[in-house]
């Protein structure tokens, strides 16, 4: 890259400190991230992925269930003290 101004000069370094940052992540990703052994065969891969998503899908659906419930019970309270109109658009403030 040619820098022949100011201008030039700034978005040279500016491209330079971006690559030194993605540098620097791939280095941390590979640290922290261990490499998938080769000799796993395509069968083996797609157990661990099934395993995996298995897990997570558990936790988020308990999560879900555990939050519905308790919206619903709020819902059936506000409800024992009257009528509950919700206005058009209504987000509750833990969704926003």
């Amino acid at each position: 890259m040619v820098e022949r101004s100011a201008k030039g000069r700034e978005a040279r370094r500016y491209f330079i400190d971006c690559e030194c940052q993605f540098r620097q992540l791939q280095q941390w990703l590979a640290k922290i991230r261990p490499a998938v052994p080769v000799d796993m065969t395509r069968a083996e891969r797609q157990a661990v992925n099934r395993q995996a998503w298995a897990e997570v899908s558990g936790e988020v659906y308990a999560a879900f269930h555990a939050r519905r419930e308790t919206v619903l019970q709020t819902y059936a309270e506000a409800k024992s003290t009257g009528p509950v109109i919700l206005p058009r658009g209504y987000r509750p403030p833990w969704a926003r």
